[in-house]
């Protein structure tokens, strides 16, 4: 069992870790969406997804109470990141529309740090007066969150491709 999270957090360390990238006077160009456009459709679906996950496989009792507390999780966890990039891109920029078009996708390592840092606990602390199995949530909600980071991740390099 051990064995296993250790293989699984490598694959995840390994897939969410950033390359270094260098931008020695050049130009970056979305050819298609920018991440920005598509993040909040993406966040929304995934939260839905993950709210209803939740909900059915940890048998909470209070549907409307664990979507209205993943939901908010989910918003922090992944616009926060997103946030603290803006920050980073706008002193390097100084300009919102250059900073939107900054070459990095949203959803990554910061995603999933956050994820497991305010999200996982916020939830389980939530809603585990509403299960009759907590540590079937806590199973539940890192699983959810896992591949939803990965399926967010993926959905977004597939929809946003760009060039130097």
């Amino acid at each position: 069992m051990r064995r296993a999270l250790f293989i699984i957090f490598v694959i995840l360390v390994v897939f969410f870790t950033p390359s270094p990238t260098v931008h020695a006077n050049s130009s970056w160009q979305w050819l298609t969406v920018r991440p920005c456009d598509v993040l909040l459709l993406i966040l929304a679906l995934i939260a839905l997804m993950e709210a209803g996950v939740v909900t059915r496989f940890a048998r909470v009792l209070d549907a409307r109470k664990s979507f209205v507390v993943v939901l908010l999780a989910n918003a922090v966890s992944h616009l926060f990141p997103y946030g603290l990039r803006m920050l980073a891109c706008w002193h390097k920029f100084r300009c919102v529309c250059k900073a939107l078009d900054a070459p990095y996708y949203t959803v990554g390592t910061y995603s999933l740090i956050m994820t497991a840092v305010v999200e996982l606990p916020a939830v389980y602390f939530v809603l585990r007066r509403l299960v009759d199995d907590t540590r079937r949530l806590g199973w539940i909600l890192v699983l959810a969150n896992i591949s939803s980071t990965l399926v967010a991740a993926g959905v977004e390099r597939l929809l946003c491709h760009g060039h130097w």
